[in-house]
This record gives structure tokens, sequence and C-alpha cells, in this order.
């Protein structure tokens, strides 16, 4: 029998987050070998991210992503630049690659807005985390963008060929909380989701709370690392940077500490 709330679930959740989701690119520029010709700059498309915070008047912004989408830019043998695409616009802005977790495969970067865009930061809204974990047949949507990896992508006055806004697909938490060997807690969740998508929220449909950052897929089963593996990353950045941590900090306390000790 046809289930119609997956699909209501991404209509409704992809208007409130389409200016929270961003695209993860690699830029470089490639020297013309024709005299009189001049260069151009390529991008490629690696992943998504989301923002989780942000400085206005610095026109800074935090993002949450995939380990393995920044180490596909960094193994990338083209000495291309860490970039984001800003939601919404052809605009690029570049990216700067800070604490990760090897696993569950999650990492924070920031993000500078060079004042030329003419765009402020505060047009674009965090993705707040849920603190609770989400019971089985709980409806949730996964948001990212959907482009072959490595599309190479000539920008001229054609424009760019990514999508300008990322898209959505619903489905349900479909296992208890996998709890791995090492930092992390996985989402099990049946949303069709590409490896384009790692780094994309996974969203629960009744409070527009993040509980997941989608990581791919195994055997079918989609997996998102938790609210929990995102604290504890937080907590990794604030103790490697020799601030303490208590156990009851919650994510937006975390966020706030790195943001006051100007770690990005």
């Amino acid at each position: 029998m046809y289930d119609p709330r997956p699909g209501l679930a991404a209509n409704g959740i992809q208007p409130i987050f389409q200016r929270s989701v961003v695209q993860i690119l690699g830029q470089r520029i490639q020297r013309s070998v024709v005299r009189g010709q001049p260069d151009q700059v390529v991008t490629r498309f690696f992943g998504s991210g989301f923002i989780i915070h942000k400085k206005v008047q610095e026109n800074k912004f935090l993002v949450i992503t995939c380990r393995h989408v920044i180490e596909d830019v960094n193994n990338a043998n083209n000495d291309e630049h860490l970039m984001v695409r800003l939601p919404g616009t052809h605009l690029d802005a570049p990216a700067y690659a800070h604490q990760y977790l090897k696993k569950p495969d999650v990492q924070v970067i920031s993000v500078h807005v060079p004042p030329q865009t003419m765009i402020s930061v505060n047009q674009f809204p965090c993705v707040v985390f849920s603190p609770q974990p989400a019971a089985v047949g709980t409806l949730v949507t996964l948001m990212g963008y959907y482009n072959p990896i490595n599309l190479p992508l000539y920008l001229n006055r054609q424009g760019p060929l990514l999508a300008i806004e990322p898209s959505a697909y619903g489905g349900y938490i479909v296992g208890p909380p996998d709890h791995t060997e090492h930092d992390g807690i996985v989402v099990q969740h049946n949303c069709f989701g590409i490896r384009g998508a790692s780094g994309g929220p996974l969203i629960r449909f009744d409070t527009h709370c993040a509980i997941g950052v989608f990581t791919g897929t195994t055997y079918g089963i989609g997996e998102a690392a938790s609210t929990e593996c995102v604290r504890r990353l937080l907590g990794r950045w604030l103790e490697s940077n020799g601030v303490g941590i208590n156990d009851t900090d919650t994510i937006q306390t975390r966020l706030d500490k790195c943001a006051e000790l100007n770690l990005y």
C-alpha cells in the first residue's frame, strides 16, 4: 500500500531548510594552453553539509559535513581549494577544515563570506540538533544535493550546472541506534541517499530538528552520525585547544564556546 507520509514530510521540510544546506566544492584554476585565452575556474562537487552556527558581525558560519567529503577534496590531484556554495546562489566562499572524527565520519568546517558578495550570513538559518534520539518508526527527512560526485563544472557565461537548492527525501527510522566501537552512535533510516548527499541533515518531521548527519548506506540502509557524535566532535575540538568540557554540555553550549574562543 502506498504511504504518502514520507513525501509529505519531504515537501514540508524542504522549504524550511533550503537555505541551510550547502554544497562542498573543490576549486582550482586551469591555466589556458592557448595564447590569449583566459584561464578557467574549474569547480567540482564533493558532497553536502549544513549550517549549525554563525557569526553575523564577522559574516562567518560553521558547517557540519562528513570527514570523507573533505578527504575527497584534499586527495584530489589538482591542488583544489575547499569552497562552499552559498545556499540559493551561484556564489562560492572559501572554507577551512577544522576538527573531525574519522569514525563516525564527521567534520566541522568554517566558511568566510567575502564582503564583495554583498551577502549576509544572517539570511542563512542554522539547523538545530535534537537532544533526544528518535524511536523506530519516527518520520524523518534527508536533505542534500544529489549531484554526481566529481561533476566537472566550468564556470562560464552559461552559468554553473549545480543545483541551486537541495533535494529532500522522506522516510522512517528503521532500527535502534547502532553503537559503534569508536566515537559514534549511528542512526538507521530508509531515506533515499547517494554519495553526493553525504553530510546532509537527517531531520525529524515532528520537531524540525536534526538527529544526524548522513554518512552513507550499508546494504541499502541509510546511516547518519547522531547528535551525540556531533556533541563529542565539538568536545574534541575544544579539548584540542586546551578548553575543558563538561559531560552535561549541550551541542549549543559547545558551539557557543567554540565561537567565543574564536576557533573559527
